[in-house]
């Protein structure tokens, strides 16, 4: 599938949560989806490790009759922060189009966990899926993976990457850095934060940033790059900002650049308005959303 890049003009406004299907595109009306859940099932911090960030939530409606995929999703929070409530705005919409919703936390590089740790933590999530949720209505045969920021990141290197217990069939991924080896990318906005951070994650110890130029991006900061995974990414679809002040508009564009030279399987939304939080573009925020359970319905089986 080419790239498919949407630059559109919206009006200012402001809408952080995922619109209901009936807000969005006609093309939503063509879904199989529950109106209205009548009654949920929560599960909760249900431990898929022995560290206390290794726990997921799984939510699901007691209307489902036979097993269904899941969407996993993970939060964001630039690695040190988050919790899987952040993902609690996506629950309603996802269960009313007839999915099952699982939302997981994973070690932060507050506790010196790397980028390795984190894709282990992925991992170890999706096995908890495959093997330990028989009494529930989960299809474990394919899963969905979604993530915001941070999050998004993880799960697109993870989808590109490994090899899941769980066959991952689409990636919807929300402002994800793709590119730590984009020059722009580390002098981005706080400099210093920048290069804290992704010595954290990478596992280096990079004093200046110009060291990335004399000597070279170190393999572990390609290593964790989505860019240079291409060849064997999967369908994805990605929304980015055009007034991101956390990932400069350098680190898509040499990332969608790749993209058309691969030919890989990855829709790209704008949000012309929107900084990373995607709050000023209602119409691309609809967008997204009503595509990507379009999607859903072609690359589930």
């Amino acid at each position: 599938m080419p790239v498919l890049i949407f630059v559109l003009t919206a009006c200012n406004g402001s809408n952080s949560t995922i619109p209901s299907s009936s807000s969005t595109a006609s093309t939503a009306s063509s879904r199989t989806s529950l109106s209205s859940v009548s009654t949920i099932t929560f599960e909760n911090n249900l431990l898929y490790g022995s560290n206390e960030r290794q726990v997921l939530d799984i939510s699901y409606s007691n209307d489902l009759t036979s097993p269904v995929p899941a969407v996993l999703f993970i939060h964001g929070g630039s690695w040190i922060s988050g919790d899987k409530s952040n993902m609690l705005k996506y629950r309603t919409s996802v269960m009313n189009e007839g999915y099952v919703y699982i939302s997981m936390n994973y070690r932060l590089i507050t506790i010196q966990a790397t980028y390795l740790d984190m894709l282990e933590d992925v991992d170890l999530a999706i096995q908890f899926i495959k093997n330990q949720t028989s009494g529930m209505p989960i299809d474990t045969t394919q899963i969905v993976l979604a993530g915001e920021s941070a999050g998004a990141h993880l799960a697109m290197l993870y989808s590109y990457r490994n090899t899941s217990p769980i066959p991952i069939r689409f990636l919807l991924a929300l402002v994800p850095p793709v590119d730590f080896t984009d020059p722009n990318y580390i002098n981005f906005g706080n400099a210093s934060t920048q290069l804290f951070l992704a010595n954290q994650l990478m596992q280096t110890n990079i004093v200046d940033a110009n060291e990335l130029i004399l000597n070279g991006y170190p393999e572990s900061w390609l290593d964790a790059s989505p860019i240079y995974y291409l060849e064997t990414a999967i369908p994805t679809l990605m929304g980015y900002a055009a007034l991101d002040e956390l990932i400069p508009q350098s680190n898509y564009e040499r990332f969608l650049g790749k993209v058309v030279e691969f030919n890989a399987p990855i829709e790209a939304i704008l949000f012309p308005n929107s900084g990373h939080s995607l709050d000023n573009d209602p119409v691309e925020l609809a967008l997204i959303f009503d595509t990507f359970f379009t999607r859903l319905e072609t690359y589930l089986q």
